[in-house]
């Protein structure tokens, strides 16, 4: 079920049958890109729809398995992340997917756009991955005490907050750029 509120919260409609989702799967992820808002779910799911939340419709997915999240990266580049170490960069706003590695097979469940451009991912397995402006290289980053990343915020500050399943954990700004 989807619902939508143009009031701040005051009202809410049922949005359910402007989504292009015969199979009811589950939505875990959405972002705004361009005048677009994208959906990301389960089977693969993405979806496209106006800047008015109107008449989502299905693109090509990347995969058959789970998508947890996504964001736009750039002017030209989404990124959509979910199952087994699974992410996918597409340049022409979903139409194509290219496969980009990231050493793990953890769930990706989380990810942001840094000041700096980079992107940082989040996993179940405890793991942060930095990737660079272009979106072609991950490079694992220490943790002293890795967890399960549920989600991430970036600060007013440039702190990247990291939660999950310990809690809530403050990278100060400029740690990780």
């Amino acid at each position: 079920m989807a619902v939508l509120s143009n009031d701040n919260g005051k009202s809410w409609n049922e949005w359910t049958s402007k989504i292009d989702n015969p199979h009811y799967s589950n939505i875990y992820g959405i972002f705004n890109h361009d005048g677009q808002t994208f959906l990301v779910g389960e089977n693969g799911m993405v979806l496209s729809g106006d800047a008015g939340c109107e008449n989502f419709k299905s693109l090509t997915p990347p995969l058959d398995e789970t998508l947890f999240g996504g964001m736009a990266v750039n002017e030209d580049d989404l990124l959509v992340y979910g199952l087994t170490g699974g992410v996918f960069k597409s340049e022409d706003y979903g139409k194509t997917w290219t496969s980009l590695v990231i050493p793990t097979d953890a769930n990706v469940t989380s990810g942001l756009v840094l000041p700096s451009g980079n992107v940082l991912l989040g996993t179940l397995g405890g793991e942060l991955y930095l990737g660079d402006k272009q979106i072609d290289h991950f490079s694992r980053l220490p943790m002293k005490e890795p967890f399960q990343i549920a989600g991430m915020a970036l600060a007013p500050n440039g702190a990247v907050v990291v939660v999950g399943d310990i809690g809530a954990k403050i990278i100060p700004p400029g740690a990780v750029q």
